[in-house]
């Protein structure tokens, strides 16, 4: 069926899928759908894959306890959320720039805006103003705050959604045998769909891998750099869905960033930077993991997450909240609605507290997790006003970053429950439109949105 199919010569569609929408339509077909994914296991290319994931499979496991009660008095616990850090960081936002600032003072000003920006989960604000000292970059006196600028612009406008424009910037920052900018790099031609450059820069990065123990700086980075190797590798499969050798390289990066953490306690700054790596590659092994349909495992490595970050980094760390967020995904995914919701609403009544804006992309991601849990639960009005405010949140947000957040028919469903049929139909229009440009006609998505219209 091609994309631009006019919705109304879809009653072919639905007339064959019919019976197929009768016997789906049970509430794990709304929010389970992350486990339909290909999985093809080719053998690993690295030894050490092998022999590292050898003690992974011959554990024994222990399923995760069937209630969250654990976490949320665990969260109950936690001392009082302090406002002081968001309060200063919005009045960096807020400030104004100086009427005689050289072009020095224009690259920190929007580069400390950026920060602050980040801090608070503004991914909008942090865009923004990353631009904006973009141009007065080689004007900066500081060394430090250069290669931030520069790096920071490449990997925001990769959240965005703008591949190409954050490729061509990490393009112009690989000098000679940088390990981290090539690891980036192949992250991102690997999510835009060009894995043949992918391949190269993985290629790259082996070798110079097999000579970095020479390094002059290969004591004090060796693990992180070897952990960010294995985390491209794992991105690369995951985006061919070659999931089980991927989830093999992603728990190989999970234990080297592990270990690099551990050797960072003793310095702030790259203590709170390792922490904040690790975290994502926890993140991105929970996804794996749920794309396997591996759930239970997802929520214990997420509990365990949790755990760790509220003890290190308390509950009003971004990286806490991320973990949390996760977590109700992997609820959901399971058809434990009421547990999904609760944590959700959780994080929706921490985010303003915090400071963040409704558009932020954690605090837009937990609105439609609620969404679809409500709407299991059969608590339409709720569901839909949650909806409505995860959509709110994306206006003005670029294509590709819209794309990147999680849809389901059940926004669609709920207004079809409360005589809002018009609408209904609109939105299914519009997640029928993206499911056939993303994942084809043959998904069982596209086929429950089939249903609805």
């Amino acid at each position: 069926m091609p994309i631009n199919t006019s919705y109304f010569d879809l009653k072919n569609a639905r007339l064959q899928t019919r019976r197929f929408c009768a016997s789906f339509f049970a509430p794990m077909t709304v929010l389970g759908l992350a486990a339909c994914q290909p999985d093809e296991p080719p053998a690993l290319s690295l030894e050490e894959a092998k022999q590292a994931t050898a003690s992974f499979e011959g554990q024994s496991f222990t399923p995760p306890p069937k209630s969250i009660v654990d976490i949320e008095m665990l969260l109950a616990s936690q001392p009082p959320l302090d406002p002081t850090a968001a309060k200063r960081d919005k009045a960096i936002l807020a400030s104004k720039l100086p009427a005689d600032a050289d072009e020095n003072t224009h690259g920190q000003f929007y580069a400390e805006r950026t920060m602050a920006a980040g801090r608070l989960g503004l991914l909008d604000q942090d865009v923004i103003n990353i631009r904006k000292a973009y141009p007065y970059v080689e004007a900066v006196n500081d060394d430090d705050l250069r290669r931030y600028i520069r790096r920071h612009h490449a990997y925001a406008e990769y959240s965005i959604g703008n591949y190409a424009k954050s490729a061509r910037l990490f393009e112009a920052l690989i000098v000679g045998k940088t390990i981290i900018d090539r690891t980036v790099l192949a992250k991102i031609y690997a999510t835009a769909g060009n894995f043949e450059r992918t391949s190269v820069l993985l290629a790259e990065l082996d070798e110079i891998l097999s000579n970095a123990q020479n390094y002059r700086k290969w004591d004090r980075h060796g693990e992180a750099w070897t952990g960010s190797f294995y985390d491209a590798k794992a991105i690369f499969l995951a985006e061919q869905g070659k999931l089980t050798e991927a989830e093999r390289f992603q728990r190989l990066a999970v234990k080297h960033r592990d270990t690099y953490r551990v050797q960072m306690r003793s310095s702030p700054v790259d203590a709170s930077r390792s922490e904040t790596v690790y975290g994502r590659t926890i993140d991105v092994l929970a996804s794996i993991l749920v794309r396997r349909g591996k759930l239970l495992e997802a929520e214990v490595i997420l509990r365990d997450a949790i755990r760790d970050s509220l003890a290190r980094l308390g509950r009003s760390s971004l990286r806490t909240n991320s973990h949390l967020t996760r977590f109700s995904e992997v609820l959901s995914a399971q058809g434990r609605n009421g547990d999904a919701a609760r944590i959700a609403q959780y994080l929706l009544m921490t985010y303003p507290k915090l400071g963040f804006s409704p558009s932020a992309s954690d605090g837009i991601r937990t609105e439609l997790i609620a969404g679809q849990s409500l709407a299991l639960q059969s608590r339409w009005r709720k569901a839909i006003a949650a909806f409505e405010r995860a959509e709110t949140g994306l206006v003005g947000k670029s294509a590709g970053l819209r794309n990147s957040f999680p849809r389901s028919p059940a926004h669609a469903i709920a207004l079809t429950r409360v005589g809002r049929n018009s609408e209904a139909v609109g939105v299914a229009n519009g997640l029928l439109k993206r499911e056939l440009s993303t994942v084809g006609e043959d998904f069982v998505t596209t086929a429950l949105v089939v249903c609805i219209i």
